[in-house]
């Protein structure tokens, strides 16, 4: 298993025709207004994009390795629809976090740039307990313990980046209690936003969720406890000089919309690059960003 890097972006150069096919590629990326000037990365960084198998993490790893022209891991449950050089990841699975760490500190002894795109939502009307915990225990717990697993291999020199996926169905709006916005928002760390979910499930399964003041979306939810989690731990962070991003796509025509969506994977995924390229120079973290022809900062 092996990484997209220079040696391979010949070699895939067919599977991945439209950011992969050469190093003139790489040059083009000054005409990619979602590719950050100046150029602080070299070949040899290497980013992770998880879920990346198809859509927007896919489009991501795209841009990331045939655009700005990181070194770029796929990661996936499983790499059937992946065109890229693959390693196993399963983020709801400890043992699977750990291994591909494992993998990943042996091979390249380092993580420059970590995009969080593996998620999972429910089509339709389907709402209850398990769902509930199934959705928060992927979007929000599985993102959250790859992070933390990562981190140490992250440098502290001011070129690392945490790019995570949210959602504006995930902004504090979506709930009806003033208490339960503030403690979202002031939320000083893991702990904290693992006593909301917990309340949230609990909530769930006596049916009185709304009168407390929570919305019907389990989606809304885990994505509303990705932003407070990464808001706490770019505070965490600030000091290592560790970017640390959520951000939107928007509403993208992939399978997690059932190809509804108003926007390509590839626009969708420019937002997730911008953050990924950002200069140190412009060191700004614990932001929700949305992609407008150049990053826009949103209100949690």
């Amino acid at each position: 298993m092996q990484a997209l890097g220079k040696q391979t972006l010949a070699k895939n150069a067919q599977r991945f025709p439209t950011a992969v096919a050469s190093r003139s590629s790489v040059r083009a990326m000054a005409s990619k207004a979602h590719v950050c000037e100046p150029k602080w990365w070299t070949a040899d960084d290497v980013a992770v994009v998880t879920g990346a198998n198809k859509g927007l993490g896919f489009e991501c790893a795209r841009q990331l390795a045939g655009e700005a022209g990181f070194t770029t891991i796929v990661t996936a449950r499983n790499g059937d629809q992946a065109c890229l050089d693959f390693h196993q990841l399963d983020i709801a699975d400890k043992k699977s976090i750990e291994a591909f760490k494992a993998w990943l500190q042996q091979k390249y002894g380092k993580l420059n740039v970590l995009v969080n795109n593996a998620a999972i939502a429910y089509k339709g009307s389907i709402f209850g307990p398990q769902e509930a915990r199934i959705t928060t225990d992927i979007n929000y717990h599985g993102t959250a313990d790859v992070t933390e697993a990562l981190l140490p291999l992250m440098p502290t020199d001011g070129r690392s980046r945490v790019v995570t996926v949210a959602s504006r169905a995930g902004l504090s709006s979506i709930l009806k209690s003033q208490e339960l916005k503030d403690r979202f928002m002031n939320a000083k760390g893991r702990a904290d936003v693992d006593a909301l979910v917990d309340e949230w499930l609990a909530s769930v399964e006596k049916g009185d969720f709304s009168s407390k003041g929570w919305p019907g979306s389990m989606y809304g939810v885990s994505k509303l406890a990705v932003n407070a989690y990464h808001k706490a731990l770019a505070k965490d962070l600030e000091s290592k000089r560790i970017m640390v991003n959520t951000c939107c796509p928007g509403y993208c025509a992939t399978d997690m919309s059932s190809h509804r969506g108003t926007s390509t994977a590839y626009d969708g995924a420019r937002i997730f690059t911008w953050l990924a390229t950002k200069p140190p120079q412009d060191f700004e973290s614990g932001g929700f960003w949305v992609y407008d022809n150049t990053g826009v900062k949103w209100p949690m």
